[in-house]
């Protein structure tokens, strides 16, 4: 199929499904009222930013892409004062992140439904000088709106899972085309080159750059805060596990594991944070059907007592994950029990935390392997496994100093990202203007 009809399919069927997708923000609001916010910038009715000498747009789909962006926005803010830069979004949760982190430095909005009408009135306000999309934000109207106006169009963190290509392979007639007009691809590690390559993008248009959460930084407030917390919450004498970004089918197994290690460690705690904080109410379910009492992150403050009878803390806030990281003596990073690919292994690495996933974790192969051979992190084939090796962990304080030692080291090798990612970020808008 030619490239020109397969986009015009795309784009029938992306203004036949708008109110497919209108009716699923209205039911996710439900849950979570940011959904129903803001509709107009879905159709790209956006306030036009105010420009200065060059205008740079970031595209990030969700909180860990907006997290992603926020170093790199800052660290090009500070560089360059006569620069103005938006950023935009798909998730009330990604606003959040992005409205706490960067007002004052980008204009905030959602990115518009990938029609030809909206992108091109989104396009319209915006006017950006180089569109830089995060990790796998990839549409193909976009970017071909973006390639006929000229506006350059960079991918930052580029990362392409096996699993991520086949899918794209699929829809080769669309999405060559799509990645023969990026302009820059900043592929994580050499993997994701290849498969980028293979996709449709030009070789000489696809640089290795590294991961930019590789660099990011504890800061003496978040490490102090958690050291307080831990003393306030008199967890000092507690073992104290995390289960992070847990999804559907993960919190039974966690729960009914934790409830297993209580017998010989009483006094142990759960930290378990689920992907999705809405799902509280389930989950606080299956709380109660192990028998175990929880306390929940957004009804204790500071200053509360958690007694030994409270074996589990839910939390059901957002942006907090990194600090309960560092209230955790052994990590457990979710998504990797179940076939959703994993999630990112360098928070809990960066606390010098030894790390447990299951089997489930192609999104971050290459993280994963690297810290596999270092010692650091244990992939687990089962819940039995799993079990084995949390008990092991929890009762050896000097094997978890070993393995956060070994994600130390995995973590030093690896900055340096920020940097030349940036450098690749202003060659390319000075070369393009």
């Amino acid at each position: 199929m030619k490239p020109e009809l397969a986009r015009g399919l795309y784009s029938a069927a992306a203004y036949l499904l708008t109110p497919v997708a209108l009716l699923r923000l209205g039911v996710k609001s439900q849950k979570n009222s940011g959904y129903r916010q803001h509709i107009g910038e879905r159709f790209g009715f956006v306030a036009s930013p105010q420009r200065r000498d060059k205008h740079i747009h970031f595209h990030a789909v969700s909180v860990g892409e907006t997290l992603a962006a926020v170093p790199m926005i800052k660290s090009l803010s500070q560089a360059h004062d006569d620069w103005s830069i938006s950023i935009s979004v798909s998730t009330p949760t990604g606003r959040e992140q992005a409205q706490k982190h960067l007002v004052g430095l980008a204009e905030i909005s959602y990115l518009p439904f990938d029609t030809p009408g909206a992108v091109q009135r989104f396009l319209d306000r915006v006017k950006p000088d180089l569109m830089v999309m995060v990790e796998t934000e990839l549409w193909p109207n976009l970017v071909h709106q973006c390639h006929k106006r000229k506006i350059s169009t960079l991918l930052m963190n580029g990362r392409m899972s096996a699993k991520s290509a086949q899918s794209y392979l699929k829809m080769a007639s669309l999405t060559k085309q799509m990645m023969s007009e990026i302009d820059l691809v900043l592929a994580q590690f050499s993997e994701d080159k290849n498969r980028f390559i293979e996709l449709g993008c030009a070789a000489e248009s696809v640089v290795t750059s590294g991961n930019l959460k590789f660099d990011a930084n504890l800061s003496e407030q978040v490490k102090s805060r958690a050291q307080m917390l831990r003393s306030d919450w008199q967890l000092q004498d507690r073992p104290v596990w995390i289960a992070a970004s847990t999804h559907l089918g993960e919190e039974e197994i966690i729960l009914e594991l934790h409830k297993k290690l209580l017998l010989d460690l009483p006094n142990l705690l759960l930290i378990l944070v689920p992907r999705h904080p809405e799902r509280r109410p389930e989950i606080e379910s299956l709380i109660v059907d192990q028998n175990l009492k929880a306390v929940v992150r957004s009804e204790i403050d500071e200053h509360a007592v958690l007694g030994a009878e409270n074996s589990v803390m839910l939390v059901d806030t957002l942006g907090e994950l990194n600090l309960f990281y560092g209230l955790s003596d052994l990590a457990f990073v979710a998504g990797s029990l179940i076939p959703h690919g994993g999630h990112n292994p360098i928070e809990p690495a960066l606390w010098k935390l030894p790390v447990l996933t299951g089997q489930h974790c192609h999104n971050f192969m290459e993280i994963t392997d690297q810290l596999v051979c270092a010692g650091s992190l244990i992939q687990c084939a089962d819940k039995q496994e799993l079990f084995g090796h949390l008990y092991e962990l929890l009762q050896n304080p000097e094997r978890r100093q070993q393995m956060g030692s070994a994600a130390d080291q995995v973590i030093a090798q690896n900055q340096g990202s920020l940097d030349r990612q940036r450098q690749q970020i202003e060659e390319l808008i000075s070369t393009r203007l």
